[in-house]
């Protein structure tokens, strides 16, 4: 019987609350510029109860487990178990959502020689090379004077863009590179079958272009982005020197 009021009693909150939350959507959305979509206060109410309604009904129920838990195991009084059993339940929930919710982060280094401009690219999953050295959970990548690094690390790292990029001068000293300075490229894979039956598989690669001059908004949209001449002379370079043969 406590179950079932406490599930009538969470989706009439949660209602009320996905109500709540669509009349204030429908409000900001009736003020947008025509020929902007915004959505509807049924599509807002639809949403606002897909995402909700399980969240309250989660927590309920944990609320409920824990509070009989409790009635059965102590004497405290019934407000003491009440902020308990809801603590307990915010903790769980809210770990849950985080989890659910977290997202992974790229976390990558790249050294570049100081002065180098141009293009630069990252190539992984490369036999008889190091792995990628991890310093305070990040990538290190060192970019040769050539402008790329190989790694025998199997792929890189996906998730949002947390990258940091440096010049570094002999002595080691870095100086980090202005994020304005940096267009970054699609990250790609590259193969090759030739006749022989031996081919380059799975070699993945990122790559990106820097410059100390014209940084800003347009140049890491691209748009002022040249077609690339040096990918083909860096993986050529890279076959004939890590695969020893002549790109197909």
């Amino acid at each position: 019987m406590k179950l079932i009021k406490v599930l009538l009693g969470s989706l009439t909150l949660s209602v009320v609350i996905a109500l709540i939350v669509a009349t204030v959507g429908s409000i900001r959305s009736s003020k947008t510029e025509p020929g902007v979509y915004s959505f509807s206060f049924t599509e807002i109410l639809f949403w606002a109860l897909y995402y909700i309604t399980p969240t309250i009904l989660i927590f309920a129920v944990i609320v409920l487990v824990v509070y009989i838990m409790m009635d059965k195991a102590t004497s405290a009084s019934r407000l003491i178990k009440v902020i308990v059993a809801v603590v307990v339940a915010g903790g769980i929930v809210s770990v849950a959502i985080y989890m659910m919710t977290r997202t992974d982060e790229t976390n990558g280094v790249y050294l570049i020689p100081e002065g180098y401009e141009g293009d630069v690219f990252v190539f992984y999953n490369v036999p008889g090379t190091r792995p990628v050295k991890v310093e305070n959970d990040y990538f290190v990548h060192k970019i040769n004077d050539h402008g790329y690094f190989v790694t025998s690390t199997q792929d890189m790292r996906y998730g949002s863009v947390t990258d940091r990029y440096y010049y570094v001068d002999e002595t080691g000293t870095r100086t980090e590179i202005d994020r304005q300075c940096i267009y970054l490229f699609p990250t790609g894979g590259y193969s090759e079958y030739p006749e022989s039956g031996e081919g380059i598989t799975d070699l993945y690669y990122s790559g990106f272009e820097v410059t100390t001059v014209g940084c800003g908004q347009d140049f890491m949209a691209g748009e002022q982005r040249r077609e690339s001449v040096n990918f083909d002379r860096v993986i050529q370079e890279v076959v004939r020197q890590y695969f020893e043969r002549e790109r197909e």
